[in-house]
């Protein structure tokens, strides 16, 4: 007689590549038996994926490193034996896109830089690795890479204008605020600034790590206006520049005083076009020698805006709209 060997459950090669099975044979009628030892061997299939020992890996490069440079390793294994064992890499961006910026070895999965890096344009990248076996049908795994751009200090310090303008009372005290420069720097490095212009060293003086200007000399001793400072912020490597202008002001003590108490202006009715009323005049006992725009004109009441308008600078009274007597006959207006 024969008998049929079968298998009763799934086979796994990763688990067991061989088993070996005694049967036995025996006599229905005499009870006499015998026995054989059967091994059966498992062929290896390519079902298994292949496994990376992380999560995710993590790596850094500095922005100033050199195409070619390497960054990192990752690894991967398949538990299938054959092409199925054999693994293979590749690199691509969250997108799905070839990265333009890194390469990966297919075969041993270093990771290599492209291009050069610029962390000040972006400062980490995201990509996806991908092992892949050889067997058939191929099997894939994926992990991903944050790859971090370290710094160096590659960006000179810029100053937020060239020139930075205050204005400062001939009877300022010593310590008093000036105006504060700033400056930014791409890299993020602690920035220094200094007072470059020797003239006015015992005049003012800075702070180095905020930028603010202080007066240092009582006011006899400011120079004639306006000052000029040469400031200087520096990274530790670059240097920025700007200027500061300060216009020394003599003292204001009083208010300005109209040349005149009251105004009166006559103004025919309906005139649509703007015309001339009044120029007013005013000057400050501060000054010495009035000029144009030592004194600045304006209309406290909002609701009279829109009926005339006084030049800032001149006094000049203009009317903006056509007036009506029958609805009102007179105005009156402080300035």
């Amino acid at each position: 007689g024969s008998g049929t060997l079968r298998v009763a459950d799934e086979l796994d090669f990763e688990d067991a590549q061989e088993h070996g099975l005694t049967v036995r044979a025996t006599d229905l009628h005499s009870g006499v038996s015998a026995e054989t030892l059967i091994k059966v061997k498992v062929t290896d299939v390519n079902d298994c994926h292949p496994e990376f020992p992380v999560n995710m890996y993590h790596a850094a490069v500095s922005e100033a490193a050199a195409p070619g440079s390497f960054v990192i390793k990752v690894t991967a294994s398949d538990r299938d034996t054959g092409l199925g064992g054999v693994v293979r890499y590749s690199l691509r961006t969250l997108e799905g896109t070839t990265s333009d910026l890194f390469t990966i070895e297919p075969e041993d999965g270093s990771v290599y830089l492209k291009k050069s890096l610029d962390r000040e344009t972006l400062s980490a990248h995201k990509l996806v690795v991908l092992a892949t076996d050889t067997g058939i049908p191929n099997l894939s795994t994926s992990v991903h890479l944050w790859i971090k751009v370290l710094d160096t200090n590659d960006n000179p310090p810029q100053f937020a204008r060239s020139v930075f303008v205050s204005q400062l009372s001939t009877e300022a005290v010593r310590g008093q605020f000036v105006c504060r420069v700033q400056a930014r720097d791409p890299d993020l490095d602690r920035l220094q600034y200094n007072i470059v212009s020797r003239s006015v060293h015992h005049v003012f003086s800075i702070e180095p790590d905020t930028g603010v200007v202080q007066l240092m000399k009582l006011p006899k001793s400011l120079p004639a206006s306006p000052v000029e400072l040469n400031v200087s912020v520096s990274d530790g490597v670059h240097m920025g520049f700007c200027t500061v202008v300060v216009d020394v002001l003599p003292a204001d003590h009083s208010a300005p005083v109209f040349l005149a108490d009251h105004y009166e202006v006559t103004l025919p009715e309906n005139m649509a076009e703007p015309s001339f009323l009044v120029l007013l005049a005013a000057e400050d006992t501060d000054s010495e020698g009035a000029i144009e725009g030592d004194v600045i004109y304006s209309l406290p009441s909002e609701k009279y805006r829109n009926m005339v308008n006084i030049d800032p600078f001149t006094g000049l009274l203009r009317s903006s709209r056509a007036l009506d007597r029958e609805k009102r006959a007179l105005y009156e207006m402080l300035v």
